[in-house]
């Protein structure tokens, strides 16, 4: 019995043992580098956190960070700053728990090492430790750019890699905001962004208004060439075949010139700005053709005006179905009240003819 209570009193003071073991380790001495993200995006902020542990008390710590002045751009944090090499010093602290943190942005895209040599003045004398971890700096991303137009929201799109560029466009950069965002330009008069909606009901080229921000571009593609739709400067008079109306290009709608001649019912003609220059241009919607019509000039007079010059078959011809219906049941309700006009004349007819008739017969029985 006493040889079994020996063995359990043994066990008893070995796991006490070695538990005073393992809190030893666990309140030894101990160091630590993190960071914020560490995905961090160009132009982004992001913070290295230096953290010492001593049970015995910190007294002073002394510290040198190295990293990538190419691809991070110190903001602030430490004693000094010179080339590749931050110098920390701070003293009194203490703590038994002491942090450090050091402020960088995102300056190009790349990797970054970030090596730290960290000296501790404890209650048990001084340490020296050697930390280290690295950063990736990635390219802006679209999804951090949240724009309103109109009564919806966009994300400025960054990333313009898998997108059609235009002619005579080329890739840009433009800042926007403090930040360079990738564009496309002429080289002339137009810089553009591109714009997705937040509901993906919308995704095309923006450019910015100094009125009114970012507006939508009105525009054709033909054979990848984009001719930007402007309002004409020079108006003056032409044919009256010509009125101003309304084209439907995609999900957008702007205005152009028709003609009141049904065989170039397919032909409208637009004013383009392409290449540094405006002129108008003839574009046929079956085709998908465009040219440029220097020959043509803007009409003065309105579309109601035009309209009234045109033969009876020429506007019916243009109405809209609903107005076609219309117009048909207005006919077949004339011609109803007609007909039954006729109906009731052609039986009064008859009624004055019979009674005329009757009176003769009573006339001649009487005599």
């Amino acid at each position: 019995m006493k040889k079994a209570v020996s063995i359990l009193f043994c066990a008893v003071m070995l796991v006490v043992s070695f538990s005073v073991l393992n809190a030893v380790t666990v309140w030894a001495d101990k160091s630590a580098i993190s960071v914020s993200t560490e995905e961090p995006k160009v132009g982004q902020n992001l913070i290295v956190a230096l953290k010492y542990n001593s049970p015995s008390g910190i007294n002073d710590i002394e510290a040198t960070l190295r990293y990538n002045p190419s691809v991070l751009e110190y903001i602030s944090g430490g004693e000094s700053a010179e080339g590749s090499t931050i110098e920390i010093s701070e003293t009194n602290i203490n703590k038994s728990s002491h942090s450090i943190y050091i402020t960088f942005k995102g300056k190009k895209e790349g990797k970054s090492a970030l090596s730290v040599k960290i000296t501790a003045t404890t209650g048990e004398g001084k340490n020296t430790e050697d930390l280290s971890t690295s950063v990736t700096v990635f390219a802006k991303n679209s999804n951090d750019y949240l724009v309103k137009v109109g009564d919806k929201n966009y994300h400025i799109e960054d990333d313009l890699s898998e997108i059609d560029i235009p002619s005579p466009f080329s890739l840009s950069t433009t800042e926007y905001n403090d930040i360079e965002m990738n564009t496309i330009t002429d080289g002339k008069k137009y810089t553009l962004f591109y714009l997705v909606a937040t509901d993906d009901s919308v995704s095309d080229w923006f450019y910015i208004d100094e009125k009114t921000g970012f507006t939508r571009l009105d525009y054709v593609t033909c054979n990848n060439s984009m001719y930007i739709i402007e309002s004409p400067k020079d108006v003056s008079r032409q044919s009256k075949a010509w009125f101003l109306d309304k084209m439907d290009f995609g999900d957008r709608t702007f205005k152009a010139y028709k003609s009141s001649d049904l065989r170039l019912k397919d032909i409208y003609i637009i004013y383009c700005y392409k290449g540094g220059k405006s002129d108008y241009y003839r574009y046929d919607t079956v085709e998908d053709t465009i040219q440029r019509a220097p020959d043509f000039i803007s009409a003065e007079t309105t579309k109601k005006a035009e309209e009234s010059d045109k033969n009876f078959i020429e506007s019916f011809a243009y109405l809209p179905n609903s107005g076609k219906v219309i117009f048909a049941l207005v006919v077949i309700e004339s011609l109803s009240i007609v007909l039954l006009v006729v109906i009731i004349i052609r039986n009064q007819i008859v009624r004055i003819k019979n009674r005329a008739k009757k009176e003769e017969r009573g006339d001649a029985e009487q005599i």
